[in-house]
Parts: C-alpha cells; sequence; structure tokens
C-alpha cells in the first residue's frame, strides 16, 4: 500500500467506511480493513442522510445521451427476445378473456366492466376484479379485431415500457447508470417473464406492474422535494396514487405497492427524514383499504366462483411448501429451462421432509446474507428484500389457487436483478465480467425467443406442457378442447377419457364427451355421459342444456 494511501485512510476513516475507502482508492475492503487493525484505527459510522450523499457523489455524471441511448438500448432486447411471439394464436384462458369476452367489443360496456368480475359475459365464474385488463383487451379489440398479432403486440410493448420505466426508478435508487442499466435489461429478457407477456392472458402483469413503477418514480419525486424542505409536489403526488389505483385495478398484487415505499424510507432515509416521509404514506394506505372494504363487500364475487384450492391446507403446511416454492424460484431464476405453465411443487407436511429441511435450510442461510447486507450494503439490502416483499402476495398467507406460478416472478425477480447489476457494477471494468455479461443477456435472450414458440398454438402449447404434468386432468380436458374446435373428434375423446382415468369424478369431462357423442348422433351414449356429469355436478349449466335436447328428442 503506497503512503498516500495511507494518508487518505488515516484522514478519513472517522467519516468514511473501509469499503467506501477502499472503493474511492482502487482496494480490497480486505486490504483496508487489515490495515486499520495493523494501525489501530476504526472505521467511522456516517448517518443514513451523510452516507447517501457521499454514495451519490461518487456515482460518475452520465450525459443524457447516454440514458437516451440505454432505453433505447433496452427496448430493442426486448422487442428482439419476443419477436417471435408475434406470430402466435390465441391459446386457453384467452378464449374467455377475449374470443368469448363480449363485453370487450364495444366502448358501450366500459362502465359494466368496472361493475363485476373479469370477462363475466364469458361464462367463466371467478373472483378476479381487473378492469383495467379487461378495458386494455376493448382497445385491442378495437384497433385489431380478432387479430392475435395485434394482442400479442401490445402485450410485448407493454412488458418494453415495463423495462424502460424499471430503468428510470432503479436510476432514481441507485444512482448508477450501470446498475440500472443491468436490472432493466435482465428484466426486458429473462425468460421466465414469457409466462406474463407471450400469454395474451398475462396481460394484467404487465398492466399492474407499468403504472407500479410509474407511481414509485412519481413518489420518489414528491419524496426528494419534501426532504429539501420545499414543500409537496402536489402533482406528481396526485398522479402517483392515481396511478397506484390504476395497478390495483390491473392486477390485485398491485396493493403491496406502499411496502415498498416504506422499504425505501427504511433503508435510504435518515432517522431526521422518516416521520415526514411516512406520513406521505398513508393516502396510499387509504386507497387499499378503500379497496379492501370493496372486494369484501359489494365487488365480492367469491360465493359464485369456486373455492381456492390452497385453503384445504392449514397455515403450517402452506408456509413450508412455500419455502420449497422459493427455493424453486431462485433456481429457475438461475438456470430458465423446462419452463411451463402447470408447474407443481409438492405439498410439505413435515419438517422431517429432507426437501424441507433443505429449503429451510437454504432460507435460513439466505436469511443471515440479507442481515449482513444490512450492515455492509444498504442497496443490496434493498435488493434483497424487494424479492421477498415481493413475493408476499403468492406466499399463500391468505390461501390462493397455486403453490407456485413462474409469472409470480414477475415483480418480485426484479430485486435479483438488481442485485446483479450491483455486482456487475462493482466489478465491471474488469474485462472477465464485461464477457460474462454479454454472454448472460445472449443466454437470456435466446431462451426468451426460443420458449416464445411454445406459445404458437393450441397444440404446441398443451403438447409442450403435458410433456411435464403428464398426469395433470385439467391440462388433458383442456388439450381436450383444442383438438374438439379443430374436428379433430377421436383425438378430443382420447385427451377427455385421460383425464377421467386421472380424475373419475371430473363432470366437465363426461359433459364434453357427451358433447361429441351428441354431434355424431349418438344419443344413447351422449345421456349416459350426461347423467353421470349430473350426478357429480347437478346444477351443471351445459350438461343439463345437452340432457335437453336429448330428453326432448325422446332418446331416453
Amino acid at each position: 500500500m503506497k503512503q498516500s494511501q495511507e494518508e487518505y485512510i488515516a484522514k478519513n476513516i472517522g467519516t468514511k467506511t473501509a469499503r467506501q475507502i477502499a472503493d474511492e482508492l482502487g482496494l480490497r475492503e480486505r486490504s483496508v480493513s487489515k490495515y486499520l487493525r495493523k494501525m489501530g484505527l476504526r472505521e467511522g459510522k456516517p448517518s443514513g442522510q451523510r452516507l447517501r450523499q457521499e454514495e451519490d457523489e461518487k456515482a460518475p455524471v452520465i450525459k443524457k445521451w447516454v440514458h437516451v441511448l440505454s432505453v433505447i438500448v433496452i427496448a430493442v432486447l426486448v422487442l428482439a427476445a419476443y419477436s417471435s411471439a408475434l406470430n402466435n394464436d390465441f391459446i386457453w384462458d384467452d378464449e374467455f378473456l377475449i374470443r368469448d369476452n363480449t363485453a370487450i367489443n364495444s366502448f358501450n360496456n366500459a362502465a359494466r366492466i368496472f361493475k363485476t368480475y373479469l370477462a363475466a359475459t364469458s361464462g367463466n365464474i371467478n373472483n378476479f376484479y381487473r378492469p383495467i385488463q379487461e378495458l386494455s383487451y376493448m382497445i385491442d379489440r378495437f384497433l385489431w379485431g380478432s387479430l392475435p398479432l395485434g394482442f400479442h403486440l401490445t402485450n410485448i410493448l407493454l412488458h418494453a415500457l415495463c423495462a424502460v420505466f424499471l430503468y428510470i426508478l432503479s436510476l432514481k435508487i441507485f444512482k448508477n447508470w450501470l446498475v440500472a442499466f443491468v436490472t432493466a435489461s435482465l428484466f426486458g429478457i429473462h425468460p421466465i417473464n414469457t409466462e406474463a407477456v407471450t400469454y395474451v392472458a398475462g396481460r394484467a402483469d404487465p398492466l399492474y406492474l407499468l403504472f407500479f413503477l410509474i407511481s414509485f418514480i412519481l413518489f420518489l419525486r414528491a419524496a426528494e422535494a419534501s426532504t429539501e424542505n420545499k414543500g409537496i409536489r402536489y402533482v406528481p403526488y396526485a398522479l402517483s396514487i392515481l396511478f397506484y389505483a390504476a395497478s390495483v385495478l390491473s392486477k390485485e398484487i398491485g396493493m403491496i405497492l406502499p411496502l415498498f415505499f416504506i422499504l425505501y424510507i427504511f433503508v435510504f432515509s435518515g432517522q431526521k427524514d422518516r416521520a415526514k416521509l411516512y406520513s406521505l404514506v398513508i393516502p396510499y394506505l387509504v386507497v387499499f383499504l378503500a379497496y379492501v372494504i370493496m372486494r369484501k363487500t359489494i365487488l365480492d364475487f367469491s360465493a359464485a366462483a369456486p373455492s381456492t384450492i390452497m385453503g384445504k391446507f392449514n397455515l403450517y403446511i402452506r408456509m413450508l411448501t412455500t419455502f420449497k416454492a422459493v427455493c424453486v424460484y431462485l433456481f429457475l431464476l438461475a438456470l430458465p429451462f423446462g419452463l411451463h405453465m402447470e408447474r407443481q411443487v409438492k405439498v410439505a407436511t413435515s419438517f422431517a421432509n429432507p426437501e424441507v429441511f433443505i429449503a429451510l435450510a437454504a432460507m435460513s442461510v439466505i436469511a443471515v446474507m440479507v442481515y449482513i447486507a444490512r450492515k455492509r450494503s444498504r442497496k443490496v439490502f434493498f435488493a434483497s428484500l424487494w424479492f421477498f416483499i415481493g413475493l408476499l402476495p403468492v406466499s399463500n398467507i391468505v390461501p390462493i389457487n397455486s403453490f407456485i406460478s413462474e409469472h409470480w416472478l414477475y415483480l418480485p425477480a426484479i430485486g435479483i436483478y438488481m442485485m446483479i447489476g450491483l455486482a456487475c457494477a462493482r466489478f465491471f471494468y474488469k474485462p472477465a465480467v464485461v464477457f460474462l455479461l454479454a454472454g448472460l443477456f445472449l443466454f437470456f435472450g435466446i431462451l426468451t425467443f426460443e420458449r416464445n414458440k411454445d406459445w404458437k398454438d393450441g397444440v404446441t402449447f398443451f403438447k409442450n406442457t403435458i410433456k411435464y404434468s403428464p398426469n395433470n386432468a385439467r391440462l388433458r380436458l383442456n388439450f381436450g378442447n383444442v383438438y374438439s374446435a379443430m374436428g379433430r373428434e377421436k383425438d378430443a375423446m382420447a385427451e377427455y377419457k385421460k383425464a377421467l382415468e386421472l380424475r373419475p369424478d371430473y363432470a366437465e369431462a363426461y359433459s364434453n364427451i357427451a358433447s361429441i357423442y351428441l354431434s355424431q348422433g349418438n344419443y344413447a351414449m351422449a345421456g349416459e355421459n350426461l347423467k353421470k356429469a349430473l350426478s357429480i355436478k347437478p346444477n351443471f349449466p351445459n350438461a343439463r342444456k345437452m340432457m335437453d335436447i336429448i330428453e326432448g328428442r325422446g332418446s331416453i
């Protein structure tokens, strides 16, 4: 270590941390700490606000054209990675959300979609309230008619906008161009997001996240003015609240945005500013409570909708299984191979299960690392908590419809991308890091481009998905529906019968088999299968309607 470096350390150690000094001198933190111990010196502990200012001062000044170029590159990366999705057809839930949803055929129905559950006119009963999602389909229908390309293009553009606004938000949070660029680029091209982007029915994810990010950016503008004693910037503040409401009305997960505000304030603001900043969150909590109250009263459709599947498991079992799911998520983010729609995780019932023990051990190690990050790097601490807070709505603390789903990572995985960006910023000028980063972009981009092809049409999609979940009766039923719509009745019948082998009480499968027999004029076999369907679900509308037709003909 040079004498000038030693003098710099002695001069600044009272006000700066060992890591800050190491970064400024181009040394390893270990070398600085070793020198401090040798000389009997102790590093300073600057206040949160001062530390933030020092970090900001360290960040290089980036010219505007670099930001403009970064945004263009991010958008091009997204468009290139998802270009293979533009020729895809409508599949699975697209049928009830778009094809059978007559409400989106006219803007005259705009008020109606704010009063009822998602795609109510399609006959699919559910307890999702997402009027903004449905409104976006209405706009697409007006622009593109029934052309799938237009709907896919909208999804891709929404995702690209999310990536751009994530760049802006990351820039405001981390004050570092490279962190923001890596975060937004990885988000834009990671194949885990194909379920939210390539699948038209996944529209709710890019919609809610777009409003979520804009609201966050505007909140930070208002917060900055408040801490600088310039008063509240009412225009961005009011717009932030409106965008928060739009996020919630796009998808329920948007409700957790206030938690991210609180996280940001806790991690990055000085003690003297926290009370003032926390008070800015109150209007968002009012919107949150108003939404919850409405969903539990005038907008509660749970009585008619199917019951939540995970409700049959107690909280203890749900949490054990969620720990396993988190480990799967982390693995998929690192190695996104074998992605598919109907991913499942085996229900965990005991700590004694080896998989549960390993998952809990991994979570414990991660928890310790997060705690250490709080002491050493507030930025890493923020990014790691972003991941876990983002998972809260899908953690089954409140029972939902599954234990795991790839598109649930759309928001939380941003925290992982942030951590990768922070690591790259620390070591970026080493050629090996630049090479690895370029390779990572190429790797994820190619995987996304190829993954889009799995959604080309119904047959391609179900063949690929069933390959991973061959014993899923619901997949078999829907695959049969695809074949039936194509006029391939023999193939449809085979899938329906496989569904019944897996689930003998599947009323829908009996009804669909009856429908094929009815179209063939075989009223006896149709009636036999309808009786089985109605014995399972006495009020099954489709089965009852077909039975009335048969009985009217006097065939049974």
